[in-house]
C-alpha cells in the first residue's frame, strides 16, 4: 500500500472530500481551492474518484457542498454504481471523521501528494508500453509523458475594486501596528526594510568565514523569541552546532567551549536551555533538492503554520530537474523559492556565497556566484562583509523591491556569534545600540 508521511494514500483522498463535506460548516472555502488544484482522475480509489468529480459539478453550478447534497447527486449521476445506497452515506460520513484539521498547509500537501501518487502511477504505466515498444515509439510515449504533466499556469483575476480594497486594508494594519512582517530583530535594518515581508524572497550574501550563518541564525533568534515559528534547512551543519551557536548568542558564551561540551554547567545556561527549548524552532537537516525542501517544507506546514523559512545556503541545494550550467541551476531553484513564496505568503531567507570577485572591496549584485538569477528572482537582497575594524561588519542593503537601499554597520563577537548593530557618531567613534 503506498503511503505518504506515514499515511495510506486513500486515507489522504478520503481527507480531501472530507474537507470539501465539512467546509461550510468551518466557514471555509477550501471547496473553491481544492477543486481548481485537483482533478477527479488524480484519485486512485474508485469511490473518491466519483465523489470528487460529483463535487467539482456542484461547485461549477453553485449546489452546495454537504453529505446529503453530495449523496443525492452521486445516486442521480451514478444509479448503478456498487457503492449505491447506504454504503455512500456511510463513505461520505466516514470522510468527514478522517479529516484531522483545516489549514491551507495540509490541503496544499494533500494535493501535492494525490498528484505526486498519480503522476507515478502514470509512469509506471508509461514505462510498461514503452518497454514493447522501437525506439520511434519509445520517443513518442515519453513525448505524450511529458505533455500530460505540463500544467497552464492558473491566472486569478482580480477587479480594481478588489485590489484599492485590499491596498486599504493593508494601510490601515500598517497604520495599526498589525504588520504581518517578520523583524528581523535589528533595529536600524527593520526601519529600512520594514522587516522580513510575508511573500518576499530575501538573499544574504557573504564570503566564507564572514558570519552570514551566524547573521542569520541572529535573525531567526529574534524571531523565534518574538513567538514566531520558524523552519531552517541547514545543508552545512548540523541540528547540535545549531543548537549550540544559538546557547552562545543566549548566554552571551564562547561558542567554542559549548559546541566541545566544555562550558560550565551554570545556572545561567540552564536557563538558556530552557528558554530555547519553549521557542518554535524547527530542523531539517537531511533535504539535498529544492524539490525535497519543498515537500518537506509542506509536510511541517501542514502541522505547524510556519512564520519564516531560513535555508543555509543556496548554493548547496541541488534540483532533480536537468540543467545545462550551474546558473540554470540556480535558475529553477530560487525560481521554486519563489513560488513557494508568493503561493504560501511567507518569507524565504536564503543564504548564499560570493563568487571570488566579491572577496575584496564592497560587494555588489554581479559578485553573487551564479548571480543572474538570484538578482532577477530576489526581492531583497543583502551583502555581508568585513571591514578594516576588529569585529567590524558592513552590512549593505543592495536591493529591496519594496524598501530603501543602505548601509548599516554592526560588530560581529564571533566567539559568541553575536552581531550587534553600530551607530556612528558625528566627529568619529562608534556606539553599540
Amino acid at each position: 500500500m503506498q503511503t505518504y508521511n506515514n499515511q495510506p494514500i486513500h486515507k489522504i483522498e478520503h481527507e480531501v472530500i472530507g474537507s470539501c463535506l465539512l467546509s461550510a460548516i468551518h466557514g471555509l472555502n477550501c471547496v473553491q481551492y481544492l477543486t481548481n488544484e485537483l482533478k477527479s482522475e488524480y484519485f486512485s480509489h474508485d469511490f473518491t474518484k466519483k465523489t470528487f468529480d460529483v463535487i467539482c459539478q456542484m461547485q461549477q453550478i453553485g449546489i452546495p457542498i454537504g453529505i446529503e447534497s453530495v449523496w443525492h447527486e452521486y445516486k442521480k449521476k451514478h444509479q448503478t454504481d456498487k457503492h449505491l445506497g447506504d454504503n455512500v452515506v456511510y463513505l461520505l460520513t466516514k470522510s468527514t471523521a478522517d479529516v484531522t484539521g483545516f489549514s491551507l498547509g495540509s490541503l496544499e500537501y494533500y494535493c501535492a501528494e494525490i498528484e505526486m501518487n498519480y503522476q507515478n502511477s502514470i509512469i509506471s504505466q508509461t514505462w510498461e508500453q514503452v518497454q514493447a515498444k522501437g525506439f520511434e515509439g519509445k520517443i513518442t510515449a515519453l513525448q505524450s509523458l511529458t505533455s500530460r504533466f505540463t500544467k497552464s499556469k492558473k491566472v486569478n483575476w482580480v477587479d480594481t475594486k478588489t485590489a484599492v480594497m485590499n491596498y486599504l486594508e493593508n494601510y490601515q494594519n500598517f497604520k495599526n501596528g498589525n504588520v504581518k512582517n517578520i523583524p528581523y530583530g535589528f533595529s536600524q535594518l527593520d526601519k529600512k526594510t520594514n522587516g522580513a515581508g510575508q511573500n518576499e524572497l530575501i538573499i544574504i550574501a557573504a564570503r566564507p568565514a564572514v558570519g552570514k550563518t551566524a547573521f542569520g541564525l541572529n535573525i531567526i533568534l529574534n524571531a523565534a523569541l518574538a513567538g514566531r515559528n520558524i523552519g531552517i534547512i541547514s545543508l552545512e551543519m548540523s541540528n547540535n552546532q545549531i543548537i549550540g551557536r544559538l546557547l552562545s548568542m543566549l548566554t552571551k558564551g564562547n561558542y567554542e567551549e559549548i559546541s566541545r561540551y566544555k562550558m560550565d554547567y551554570t545556572a545561567d545556561f540552564t536557563c538558556a536551555t530552557n528558554e530555547l527549548s519553549k521557542v518554535n524552532i524547527f530542523f531539517s537537516e537531511a533535504t539535498a533538492t529544492v524539490e525535497s525542501i519543498i515537500s518537506s517544507f509542506y509536510k511541517l506546514d501542514s502541522k505547524c503554520r510556519l512564520d519564516l523559512l531560513v535555508i543555509d545556503y543556496l548554493q548547496l541545494v541541488d534540483t532533480d530537474e536537468k540543467t545545462n550550467s550551474t546558473n540554470d541551476k540556480v535558475g529553477q531553484i530560487t525560481k521554486k523559492l519563489k513560488g513557494i513564496c508568493r503561493e504560501r505568503e511567507l518569507p524565504i531567507i536564503a543564504l548564499s556565497q560570493l563568487s571570488r570577485e566579491g572577496a575584496k572591496g564592497k560587494p555588489n549584485l554581479t559578485h553573487l556566484r551564479d548571480s543572474g538569477n538570484i538578482e532577477q528572482d530576489a526581492d531583497t537582497v543583502i551583502f555581508l562583509s568585513a571591514t578594516d575594524d576588529e569585529g567590524g561588519r558592513l552590512l549593505d542593503v543592495a536591493k529591496k523591491r519594496d524598501g530603501t537601499t543602505g548601509e548599516i554597520h554592526y560588530h560581529f563577537a564571533g566567539d559568541k556569534m553575536q552581531f550587534t548593530e553600530v551607530q556612528l557618531l558625528q566627529g568619529g567613534g562608534s556606539d553599540y545600540l
